[in-house]
């Protein structure tokens, strides 16, 4: 029986790529936790107030933004029929601002 069937070098690979696949994996992670902390700051504003108050601000730019682009108003429109087809108007400000955005 041959035990030197791993070489150095194939063992160095095998740890490279695991480190890959680790560093791939903490990075989704990662990018899912600073969403789900956005969303619930978002929603509750006593979580991180000086955030909340960013947040606001930064909607009210980017619905700027939206309004001041035809294909961004166009594209916002059609993607708020697919969501609330019902004319349900319940929501955020961002969501009422952004349905103001289809009339």
């Amino acid at each position: 029986m041959d035990f030197r069937r791993n070489s150095p070098d194939q063992h160095y690979d095998r740890f490279v790529a695991r480190a890959k696949r680790a560093r791939k994996w903490a990075s989704l992670t990662m990018f899912l936790m600073v969403g789900v902390s956005l969303t619930a700051i978002w929603q509750e504003k006593r979580l991180a107030p000086p955030v909340h108050d960013g947040m606001q601000v930064a909607a009210v730019k980017v619905l700027q933004l939206i309004d001041s682009s035809e294909g961004a108003k166009s594209f916002v429109t059609a993607a708020v029929s697919k969501i609330s087809p019902s004319g349900d108007r319940s929501g955020s400000p961002v969501t009422a601002a952004l349905l103001k955005l289809q009339h």
